[in-house]
């Protein structure tokens, strides 16, 4: 099969990409020589449909109605390392808005008393990560977890995300009409959802704002994408500033 008119959206050693209208055609090569004798189509799924950009909208905006019906200013604040599989640096700020809060009284080994803490809240999130030579990721996920503490400071989380995540791909060429080969801007818009668990402690502080520390692994799904789907395990390291 012979494609005309054919416009390059990426360029790599040994893998070649075209589209025309709709349909994308890859050829395999090797060292510029050919090893297959025609383009071979594959399906691939472009934009995330419109449907899904509506829904994203809906949530971010019941999102903000929701935090900032109770209070414009969080509980707390959160600031932290954010490694697409561990070692691709990122950041992440989480700004936490509780729904409710009760305690539960235990009786302690000693026959003292211990009280636990426990809350639901609703987190919106906005972060990025670089993973050199492949792609960079922007993201904007509202959380909704269980959190459960201690009296002596340590805490456990359990939750879920789903909101927005915008990729950018490097290296990203394209061919005109005349044949010039110039340099442009790719990416992709998916949908994120996430579960995460998170361990933490607070730190004992004399003066200014109570502090605390955590580590937050998850796993994000991201569609739509060739063929469903693409799953990333993402570790979260930081420091959680309480604000009252």
């Amino acid at each position: 099969m012979e494609v005309k008119n054919k416009k390059r959206l990426t360029m790599l050693d040994a893998i070649q990409v075209y589209h025309e209208g709709n349909q994308v055609y890859v050829k395999i090569s090797d060292k510029g020589v050919s090893t297959t004798e025609s383009w071979v189509p594959v399906k691939f799924q472009w934009k995330v449909c419109g449907t899904a950009k509506f829904f994203v909208m809906l949530m971010v905006m019941f999102t903000s109605i929701g935090c900032f019906s109770q209070n414009m200013m969080p509980k707390s604040i959160s600031v932290s390392y954010l490694g697409e599989m561990v070692t691709h640096p990122g950041l992440k700020l989480t700004f936490d808005y509780p729904l409710t809060e009760w305690e539960k009284s235990k009786s302690g080994r000693r026959g003292g008393e211990r009280r636990i803490e426990k809350s639901i809240e609703l987190s919106p999130t906005v972060g990025f990560y670089y993973h050199r030579r492949y792609q960079s990721g922007v993201m904007a996920i509202p959380e909704l977890k269980f959190k459960r503490q201690n009296p002596k400071g340590n805490y456990f989380e359990i939750g879920a995300g789903l909101g927005y995540l915008r990729t950018i791909v490097p290296n990203t060429y394209e061919v005109d009409a005349t044949g010039e080969v110039s340099k442009t801007h790719a990416g992709h818009n998916y949908w994120a959802k996430n579960l995460f668990v998170t361990f933490g402690r607070e730190l004992k502080s004399h003066r200014g704002w109570p502090m605390g520390i955590f580590v937050k692994p998850q796993f994000l799904y991201a569609t739509p994408n060739f063929p469903k789907g693409v799953g990333y395990f993402m570790l979260e390291l930081g420091i959680n500033v309480k604000l009252k």
